[in-house]
């Protein structure tokens, strides 16, 4: 009988160890996996940010729009903790966030500089209405109809990834992609 629980208890012991190291090795293993969401404004390139961010999330705490979010530990130690902005939230450029950041995950820039993703249009979903068109006038004039004046289209290199648009759109024809931000060096402050 003494053997048979001390079976049972080994087995218990063994099953609980073999779950946690399941946990800490599916942490470690997305360990290399890059973020593919819009970071804050200001953000240096992919690998050095998860290296420099020191999680303090003050970025968040000042940014204006509440649209910074810290990461959870399911993406993976590496990016655990680390802020992103909300797939659908508005950037209004105020660029407080660079302004609280101590380590200079988050560099200096002008908003002319600024160009933290790209929108797209899902062209199935896009009725060609034309009402995202004067929003992004004011701050990118990223968003033109063709020649006919019959489609919508995006200059993506002209784009700033703001998501002003998004708002704009009855039919949710439109996203905001982390592609072409412009991420600058690190360099110390």
């Amino acid at each position: 009988m003494d053997n048979e629980r001390l079976s049972r208890r080994s087995f218990i012991g063994f099953a609980g160890k073999f779950a946690l190291a399941s946990v800490i090795l599916s942490v470690f293993g997305q360990a290399s996996t890059e973020v593919d969401a819009r970071r804050p404004p200001g953000a240096v390139e992919e690998p050095l940010f998860s290296g420099i961010c020191v999680r303090c999330g003050r970025c968040a705490e000042v940014c204006p729009q509440k649209i910074i979010t810290l990461l959870p530990l399911s993406v993976g130690l590496r990016n655990a903790n680390t802020p992103v902005l909300t797939s659908n939230g508005v950037c209004k450029r105020e660029l407080d966030c660079i302004q609280a950041c101590p380590s200079g995950a988050l560099q200096k820039i002008t908003t002319a500089e600024l160009k933290i993703g790209t929108a797209i249009i899902n062209e199935a979903r896009c009725r060609n209405c034309g009402l995202c068109i004067p929003t992004c006038t004011q701050i990118a004039d990223a968003i033109k109809w063709t020649a006919d004046k019959k489609k919508v289209y995006i200059e993506s290199d002209v784009c700033v990834g703001c998501a002003a648009c998004i708002p704009e759109c009855p039919w949710n024809a439109i996203s905001v992609s982390s592609a072409n931000a412009r991420r600058p060096s690190f360099r110390w402050r």
